[in-house]
């Protein structure tokens, strides 16, 4: 067996990280707010969803800027459809930014993904097509894609995978097209109780951006919803939109 050489310089390596880790930590702690920063657990993930603003936060901490790049390579394996959109979001200082311009006018662009990998701080990836909503257009996709490449790094960079996951607001939203409308707040944000609740009650989910108030099961502005009126199975439960121990619901 071959035998483990630790370096010297490890002991103050692991400091130096266990400095820069609480820092980080304390940051999310004291900088970033629920349902905006972070929020939207992802169903099935007790885990919240770094937000787009929450990734520019840190950005702006570690004076980091986000250059997008067309991922052609990833785009091909993915089967090279038309509407389809895959980018890459590399990380970078000020500096490193201006010496991958200059690298760039020098080299070519033919060398624009080794230049920018090698400068950047972090990289990472997103992906989408204009199928995913009936509304998308070029614009909107552009939009979502360099969110996802953006938090995709921003994870990746400050190791935040312990602490958040992505897209969760993604999936919340297809997630809600399976709910029923508050008769109070007028969203489509009902669910059903789910299988572990004791109590049986409908919840207009909060996390979905309803109001957060409970009905009976026989309450009929929301049973009239159902194609149905015995099945509550057609309707999501908590466990569909993230709440896997039902520890957050009034029931």
């Amino acid at each position: 067996m071959n035998e483990i050489v630790v370096a010297d310089n490890v002991p103050k390596q692991a400091e130096a990280y266990g400095k820069q880790r609480k820092s980080i930590l304390d940051f999310v702690g004291s900088q970033l707010k629920e349902n905006t920063d972070y929020g939207h657990p992802f169903p099935g993930s007790g885990k919240k969803s770094l937000l787009k603003p929450g990734a520019e936060k840190f950005c702006g901490l570690l004076q980091l800027e986000p250059v997008f790049v067309a991922d052609t390579d990833t785009w091909q394996m993915m089967g090279g459809k038309d509407g389809m959109l895959v980018l890459i979001c590399f990380l970078m200082s000020g500096d490193r930014k201006t010496e991958a311009l200059h690298q760039l006018k020098e080299l070519g662009m033919e060398f624009k993904l080794d230049i920018y990998r090698n400068l950047a701080a972090a990289e990472g990836r997103g992906a989408g097509n204009l199928e995913e909503k009936k509304t998308m257009n070029e614009n909107n996709l552009v939009k979502i894609v360099e969110k996802r490449a953006l938090v995709d790094a921003v994870l990746r960079l400050a190791g935040l995978s312990e602490l958040f996951t992505q897209d969760g607001e993604d999936e919340a939203q297809k997630e809600s097209k399976h709910c029923l409308t508050c008769p109070e707040c007028g969203k489509k944000t009902i669910i059903g109780p789910g299988k572990k609740a004791k109590i049986k009650n409908f919840y207009c989910y909060p996390k979905l951006g309803g109001c957060g108030k409970k009905f009976a099961m026989d309450e009929p502005r929301i049973t009239i919803q159902f194609e149905n009126p015995n099945n509550h199975d057609e309707l999501p439960g908590p466990e569909a939109v993230g709440d896997k121990d039902n520890d957050s619901l009034p029931f």
